[in-house]
């Protein structure tokens, strides 16, 4: 229950320095409160011998080692229900890369040759409704033979 109140109290003051991102603490009671939930649960699973079951039930069905595989196969079909976020918001990390890239490159001989990439600016919008859509809308989760 600790590390998960600290993993949330660490996500929570990082959103500080991300934009359009409001840290909230009640976004921090609600993680520890769950964190603590899982604790229980876990460790009434294993009171319970729902972990021993489990794990005799692993080496009947599946060979040593599977563990990775089976978490995979488990997780594939939630993966697709998502789409992928865009990595690093909306590009605010190229600005701030063009900045510190001229700031280092300042006097140097690779500054002219390098410039048109520095100065140049990228519009930044957000994403529209379709790329954000689950892709249930879209039909993208059906099999290639539904149609």
């Amino acid at each position: 229950m600790v590390v998960g109140a600290l993993l949330s109290l660490t996500m929570e003051t990082l959103q500080n320095y991300l934009p359009r991102r409001v840290p909230s603490n009640l976004d921090l009671l609600m993680n520890t409160a769950g964190s603590a939930a899982g604790a229980a649960l876990a460790w009434a699973a294993e009171q319970l011998g729902g972990v021993s079951r489990w794990q005799s039930l692993r080496e009947r069905w599946f060979i040593a080692g599977s563990a990775g595989g089976l978490a995979l196969l488990l997780l594939w079909p939630l993966g697709l229900l998502f789409p992928a976020p865009v990595p690093l918001g909306l590009g605010q990390v190229l600005p701030r890369l063009q900045e510190g890239l001229q700031w280092a490159l300042e006097g140097s001989p690779v500054l002219p040759t390098l410039s048109p990439w520095l100065d140049a600016e990228l519009p930044l919008e957000p994403l529209s409704a379709g790329r954000n859509s689950p892709p249930w809308r879209s039909g993208c989760w059906r099999p290639a033979w539904w149609h």
